[in-house]
């Protein structure tokens, strides 16, 4: 991320927001996030959440899971100092992700809730949580089937907490993601979705109708190192390819399709 970027995340409002009212309780998490931490039991698994904000994620999973081996990275330090004070049982660390220096394969699963929008180098970001992943990634994101995904700060944007600076927001194309996950390697054994219209209208501007926006999770679980996918193309034969298993529900969105 470019300086002026990162330091949008340091801003004081933004920081002092996470720290006083960030999610800390099962009940405050949207039901994009809650839904793939229902479906895969977490216990004594170690974990890497990107975009930690003050921590409350980690209260949440212990609640949830009893035990998990726990890593927060965060761009903000002020908000990091304050995890490392609240939750000393977990691991915290300042990062800017996309430059991170983790071992690859170092955790069981790698998280992001509520801030994949905000990436402008959206591909490297998936890439590198595929990258320090051993069995699964898992996020959640807005998008729609009808138009391109738009990374564009003029056409598409949010007005961050209360620095009035504009932040990307980023309507993904659902079949573009999905692509995106069939890369080689990235090594998807099995792509999850799960989604609905949210009840309410996002803050955010955005060059389509508000109401073509899916609140959208994702949990894309990895082959094993070592495992062969056999991949064939550019015949029509090759056309109902299976090279991972699907778990769809998306509304409007079939597998048909694609």
């Amino acid at each position: 991320m470019k300086r002026a970027d990162l330091d949008l995340y340091r801003h004081k409002s933004k920081t002092d927001y996470y720290i006083q009212h960030g999610r800390r309780r099962w009940e405050d998490l949207f039901p994009s996030a809650q839904y793939f931490l229902e479906k895969n039991d977490l216990r004594g698994e170690k974990v890497l959440e990107v975009g930690c904000a003050g921590g409350g994620m980690y209260e949440i999973m212990t609640d949830r899971y009893g035990r998990v081996d726990y890593t927060g990275v965060d761009i903000s330090p002020a908000e990091i100092r304050h995890a490392r004070k609240a939750y000393p049982g977990a691991r915290f660390i300042v990062c800017d992700f996309l430059r991170n220096r983790l071992r690859g394969s170092s955790f069981d699963t790698v998280c992001a809730f509520q801030i994949m929008e905000h990436q402008p180098q959206y591909r490297k970001f998936i890439a590198e949580m595929f990258r320090v992943a051993r069995k699964r990634v898992i996020f959640n994101a807005r998008v729609q089937y009808e138009f391109p995904t738009v990374v564009d700060l003029e056409a598409s944007f949010l007005y961050y907490h209360g620095s009035g600076r504009r932040n990307y927001f980023i309507p993904f194309n659902v079949y573009e993601l999905f692509n995106y996950f069939h890369t080689e390697e990235l090594g998807a054994k099995k792509i999850s979705a799960y989604g609905y219209r949210p009840p309410q209208k996002t803050s955010a501007f955005v060059c389509m109708p508000k109401t073509k926006l899916v609140a959208a999770a994702f949990c894309i679980e990895k082959y094993a190192p070592g495992e062969k996918v056999e991949r064939r193309g550019g015949r029509a034969e090759f056309a109902e390819r299976r090279w991972c298993e699907y778990d769809i529900q998306l509304p409007g969105f079939s597998l048909a399709d694609i």
